[in-house]
């Protein structure tokens, strides 16, 4: 019967007289697509194209999962404390994607990072005990010069009064450079040893590649 011969995009009617007509024929599709691919037009078929940006994603360092280590572990030791004295984070498995980018670190003690040159979002804390009522700034250093803004933990911040505990910033690069994480001003910090676990349990780093 001719209602039998009617096709629409190539496709006939099923039994109850339907027809399902797909959103691309697979003749217009060149090629074998992947898992996560998907179809760009060159101008005559479809072709499958693997989608960068499952593959790629942002570059970033993560830092600080919570883990339990003594302070007094770390290269800090367990004496006390001073302004510009190294700060050190606690991560045994830390994340980094940025190519080109290294992390330092022994038993799981990080001193210091090594970034490639370019454009940088940075936010980084930590926590400290104290022997009386104080406060403690830090921020990121490369050698001496101070790169982020300071943050500030303490029940007595002074003159740091609504300050974040968050030190944060955007650096650019220029080259390869070794970053570490500095005390700027404190007071009342206790020693590494009163410490215990609680820079580790509460350290955190984020460094987000931005170009």
């Amino acid at each position: 019967m001719s209602h039998n011969k009617i096709t629409v995009a190539g496709q006939k009617p099923d039994a109850n007289g339907s027809i399902t007509v797909p959103f691309v024929s697979t003749d217009e599709i060149t090629g074998t697509p992947a898992t996560d691919d998907y179809l760009k037009w060159n101008g005559t078929y479809w072709e499958p194209t693997a989608n960068a940006s499952l593959t790629t994603g942002v570059g970033h360092i993560f830092i600080g999962q919570g883990e339990s280590d003594n302070y007094s572990n770390s290269p800090h030791g367990t004496g006390s404390f001073s302004a510009n004295d190294q700060i050190y984070f606690y991560d045994s498995s830390p994340v980094n994607t940025i190519t080109g980018a290294t992390i330092t670190s022994s038993s799981g003690w990080i001193s210091s990072l090594t970034l490639p040159a370019g454009d940088y979002l940075i936010n980084a804390k930590t926590l400290f005990e104290f022997s009386a009522t104080g406060y403690c700034g830090y921020a990121l250093y490369n050698g001496s010069t101070k790169l982020t803004s300071y943050g500030v933990v303490g029940e007595s911040r002074g003159g740091y009064s609504g300050s974040s505990d968050i030190s944060m910033g955007i650096i650019q690069l220029s080259s390869s450079t070794t970053i570490t994480f500095k005390i700027g001003d404190l007071s009342n910090v206790d020693t590494g040893t009163a410490q215990s676990t609680t820079p580790s349990k509460h350290n955190l780093i984020y460094i987000e590649k931005l170009s």
